[in-house]
């Protein structure tokens, strides 16, 4: 792969140093994503070294913040998992570092989003290393994810609690155009860190021992997180997600009855527009599930066959549909066999 020479890395630090305040962060923020966007990512560390003291005020104190985000970014290409936990460490240090030195920046639940995807990116690669594993040394693998999934969410609660404080600032009527866009910002990065504690949740169960007590209780607190965001948040999709993932809870709790109750809901949705199809084609592919368990092989057939009869060309050749076909045959047999029997 083609490397940047270290010379180029500096000529750009010689510019963002010389042209002074004001614009000086601009061209040294565009080096820095022209690098990354590249996958230059060792050489986009070698460049943050060299604006140690030589940046702009406006642009130094974010430091460990791009120096996180690049690492986190990088770590994603290491095929070595032991190099890759090492850069998602790394990450997660500096932007631990940016947010104890930086408390009341706007970029504060950014990089504490950056964090919680961190932790559960190592919790996995945990989790993967488990499989391999037994006994004793299974056990403690799968201890250490539990606990890297608990600083995830410990990350986006913080998120969540930063994001109500601060909205809560705002006067009822907001006028002035930036302060409009903060307002936003604000609220998307709430919605996001619901989703994202509540999935972790989820996600975490998978470390515990199938059907204890334990897990039942995680995958329980998972399905009530999903259940109030679908409350406070029903009429957009983000809540129409959560009720979704709250049925998958359902599934794994092994009530498919109370998983039916809410994907029927869910499909009185339309088919329109796409966002909404490809919703309805996700929670389609979960319905089959509760629907074979439960054995409405029927509805299984005049819910799928509509949608496969309208498939897009984009939608013919996807793994999500030829998964729905084959589904869809499964069903066919098994009301033929059920109707077979009925007649003896």
């Amino acid at each position: 792969m083609f490397r940047l020479s270290s010379a180029l890395v500096l000529s750009v630090v010689c510019l963002a140093a010389v042209s002074g305040t004001g614009l000086a962060d601009e061209p040294a923020k565009e080096f820095l994503e022209a690098l990354r966007s590249r996958g230059y990512y060792a050489e986009a560390l070698e460049y943050l070294d060299s604006l140690q003291g030589a940046a702009p005020a406006s642009f130094q104190e974010t430091l460990p913040s791009e120096r996180g985000i690049t690492l986190l970014l990088g770590a994603k290409g290491q095929k070595d998992s032991a190099l890759r936990a090492v850069w998602l460490a790394d990450g997660e240090k500096s932007l631990q570092k940016f947010v104890a030195e930086n408390k009341e920046s706007p970029l504060v639940p950014q990089a504490l989003l950056q964090i919680g995807n961190a932790m559960v990116e190592q919790a996995r690669l945990l989790m993967k290393k488990s499989e391999s594993a037994a006994g004793a040394v299974r056990s403690e693998l799968l201890s250490e994810s539990r606990e890297h999934y608990a600083k995830a969410q410990s990350a986006y609660e913080s998120i969540s609690k930063l994001a109500g404080e601060r909205l809560k600032a705002f006067p009822a009527k907001v006028e002035d155009p930036k302060k409009i866009e903060e307002q936003q910002r604000l609220r998307m990065d709430l919605l996001q860190a619901l989703l994202l504690a509540a999935a972790t949740s989820e996600e975490a169960a998978e470390t515990l021992e199938k059907g204890s007590a334990e897990q039942i209780a995680a995958y329980t607190g998972a399905a009530d997180r999903y259940e109030k965001i679908y409350k406070d948040y029903r009429t957009r999709m983000a809540g129409l997600y959560a009720r979704m993932y709250q049925a998958r809870c359902q599934q794994k709790l092994g009530k498919h009855q109370e998983a039916v109750v809410l994907f029927d809901e869910l499909m009185k949705n339309p088919d329109e527009p796409d966002v909404l199809r490809t919703f309805k084609l996700k929670v389609v592919a979960l319905a089959v599930d509760s629907w074979m368990e439960e054995k409405q092989y029927q509805k299984i057939l005049d819910s799928v066959r509509p949608l496969l009869d309208s498939a897009k060309d984009s939608e013919e050749k996807t793994p999500e549909f030829l998964e729905l076909r084959v589904k869809m045959a499964l069903a066919a047999k098994a009301l033929a066999e059920e109707q077979r029997n009925e007649q003896k």
